[in-house]
């Protein structure tokens, strides 16, 4: 069984498309896992071995200020 991971982005998040970036990034590091928002912002769980998450973090963390603007 792969570890699970949890990433939350705080902030204002929603309607920007968000949610659909990161399962599409997901999908594309063949991660399993969800993503789902709460009053804080987007909580993502992603399992899969570290490398493969560290990537799609990476990843995350690149494009994530593009994103929000």
């Amino acid at each position: 069984m792969n570890p699970t991971f949890q990433i939350t982005i705080s902030g204002s998040v929603q309607g920007v498309g968000f949610r659909p970036f990161v399962y599409n990034l997901a999908i594309s590091y063949d991660l399993k896992g969800y993503v789902s928002n709460n009053e804080n912002g987007v909580i993502i769980i992603v399992q899969e071995k570290s490398p493969t998450v560290t990537e799609f973090y990476k990843e995350l963390k690149k494009n994530i200020l593009k994103m929000l603007k």
